[in-house]
């Protein structure tokens, strides 16, 4: 979505009553965020509006408090490098090389401690979305580009466990930062001259991609029902029954059963009754897993 297209979206939803009121807690200027994030959720919502609160420049420990203490109903936690420790940051210096490492990373586990346990505080009142660190880092480190330097990867590391953390926590969704990537590229996301220059790191085209994934996380649509699957052709060669074909009983039955560990009903599609190849269907009727031949309905098992 496009800048332009986001502000013709929100005029079109300007006389709308408000559906949800939201919180964003970054410690950056969130600038164009809420713009996109109340566009995206207009094109999902064509009856209602967004209202979007923001907190207060570098200050997220303190914005999470905020989102707490507001009258919001879902918030949204934006992480960056320089939220971990501002020497991460562009806009920040300060010493972080040789001996300096070891401090660098002691502090940075205290501040994602503190962070974790204020994303907890949030949690308790409403549905809290947490999206890690998004861009790049900056120049750190004393190895060539191609190599990744120790304190990186302790760094990611931190950060790894603080995302596996937060995420058990009920009431919080983090931001699949590999759907991210399928959709917004990592080369094409910061914006270095912005955020010297007005504190808004990203590019208009990142942001946008961000927006959409936060929205799908606070507002998520509602779980399938049931899963058909068509296995002809696809998990096998072939058609059940026919000569020579002999899928692998076990792996299809784990194949569908994992796929089908969230969904109340399954079922299975293919040109063949059951009782053409009963040695393969018994199994999957007993697991709950009903046989549907194609000119048929779903049933229940």
């Amino acid at each position: 979505m496009k800048l332009n297209e986001a502000l013709k979206a929100l005029a079109a939803a300007r006389e709308r009553p408000i559906g949800h009121a939201g919180f964003l807690a970054c410690g950056f200027e969130p600038l164009h965020l809420p713009v996109f994030l109340r566009a995206c959720y207009a094109e999902r919502y064509a009856d209602r509006a967004l209202e979007v609160a923001v907190g207060l420049y570098g200050d997220l420990l303190g914005n999470l408090e905020r989102a707490r203490q507001s009258d919001a109903t879902v918030a949204w936690a934006m992480l960056e490098w320089a939220d971990v420790d501002p020497r991460l940051g562009l806009r920040a210096t300060g010493a972080w090389s040789g001996a300096q490492e070891a401090v660098l990373l002691a502090d940075a586990a205290q501040r994602l401690a503190r962070l974790r346990d204020g994303i907890e505080r949030v949690a308790e009142r409403m549905p809290i979305v947490v999206a890690g660190p998004t861009l790049p880092f900056p120049l750190i480190g004393h190895t060539s580009g191609w190599q990744a330097s120790p304190v990186e990867l302790e760094l990611e590391l931190l950060l790894s466990r603080f995302c596996a953390d937060v995420a058990r926590i009920g009431q919080v969704r983090v931001l699949h930062p590999q759907r991210l990537a399928a959709v917004s590229p990592v080369a094409g996301r910061g914006d270095a001259r912005g955020e010297l220059a007005a504190g808004f790191p990203y590019t208009l085209e990142h942001c946008s991609a961000l927006a959409r994934g936060l929205i799908e996380l606070g507002f998520p649509t509602l779980p399938k029902k049931g899963l058909i699957t068509d296995l002809d052709d696809t998990l096998w060669s072939g058609i059940v029954g026919e000569v020579g074909r002999r899928p692998s009983t076990r792996s299809c039955t784990a194949c569908i059963s994992s796929c089908c560990g969230s969904s109340p009903r399954a079922a299975c599609c293919s040109a063949s009754p059951p009782k053409t190849s009963p040695t393969w269907c018994a199994p999957r009727s007993r697991a709950g897993i009903c046989w549907w031949t194609r000119p048929r309905s779903f049933r229940s098992p």
